[in-house]
């Protein structure tokens, strides 16, 4: 069965209140996230939404190597699109039976890394995205690689970086 996570979003009427919600359930920020949130742009009214986990080989139909470009071209052929930055915090919030083990990359336009140029290195020249890690109630930053490599094997739960890694194959959407 393919994953499905029902969020609500314009129900926080400052990044302040949404930010007191994730301390609330005891989610995790580290200094990237904590950062981006203070950037999301909060539309105002509610709305339900549903986000649709997609493999991105058996799903999509992408395998070897590929642009991120490639990933939302893919979706949008499917009825995916690109969610925001506030449905990737929100989808932490609503996701809270995450298995151990597994990532979900948020599918979202990339967004600029909230650090130094010095000190990013190659892995986030093409900005960053939201994942949600490894189901202890954290979301993290990855940084998007100029190349993508899939491996139609393998799961989403035997290494660290979601994007970069052959064996991170799922991903999230937001499904139109």
């Amino acid at each position: 069965m393919k994953l499905v996570i029902p969020i609500r979003i314009g129900r926080h009427t400052s990044t302040e209140e949404l930010i007191g919600s994730m301390a609330a359930l005891g989610v995790t920020l580290s200094s990237w996230p904590q950062e981006l949130i203070k950037t999301v742009e909060l539309p105002g009214k509610i709305q339900d939404v549903r986000l649709q986990a997609v493999h991105l080989v058996n799903d999509l139909g992408l395998e070897g190597t590929c642009f991120f470009k490639d990933i939302i071209t893919a979706g949008s052929m499917r009825g995916l699109v690109p969610m925001t930055m506030e449905m990737a915090f929100e989808a932490r919030l609503h996701y809270q039976d995450q298995p151990r083990g597994e990532y979900l990359p948020c599918i979202m336009n990339p967004v600029p890394v909230p650090i130094p140029d010095e000190q990013k290195g190659d892995l986030c020249n093409d900005g960053c995205i939201l994942s949600l890690d490894n189901g202890v109630g954290t979301i993290c930053v990855v940084g998007v690689p100029p190349i993508l490599r899939f491996h139609p094997s393998r799961d989403i739960t035997a290494s660290w970086n979601p994007l970069n890694e052959p064996d991170r194959n799922t991903v999230l959407f937001l499904a139109e």
